[in-house]
């Protein structure tokens, strides 16, 4: 919505552009510094230190376990990249598609992955 506000209705272009998306970002870091530094929950956790031998004992399994998951992120992004290039060697309608089609893709794609990172920290915590 700022985008539209600050694009279109106040005529700033580019420049409304990146002050909506920068708005943006810092909305969404002040509402997680917020709701995690005033959630009574997180006292439950114990606190681990960083160099104790159970944060390292499973290294090995967790940097392989993270390793296939960057990858499945590096070509699922790759993905979206190669097909913008591949719709560049066509008409300048096929590329306003791809781009219409990549905008889609990623909103849809942003808001599960938005929900499974958190879902993720949430298990982790609850693991330890």
């Amino acid at each position: 919505m700022l985008v539209l506000v600050l694009y279109k209705w106040l005529n700033w272009g580019f420049t409304g552009i990146c002050w909506a998306t920068a708005m943006h970002f810092l909305t969404r870091f002040l509402s997680n510094f917020t709701f995690l530094y005033f959630d009574p929950h997180w006292d439950q956790f114990e606190k681990v230190n960083f160099f104790t031998e159970e944060t390292y004992s499973n290294l090995g399994q967790q940097i392989a376990i993270c390793s296939k998951q960057a990858s499945m992120s590096v070509w699922g992004w790759w993905a979206f990249d190669i097909f913008t290039l591949m719709a560049s060697y066509m008409s300048p309608e096929a590329i306003a598609a791809q781009t219409c089609m990549r905008s889609i893709g990623l909103f849809t794609f942003m808001i599960p992955a938005g929900i499974s990172r958190a879902a993720g920290t949430l298990c982790g915590n609850s693991v330890g």
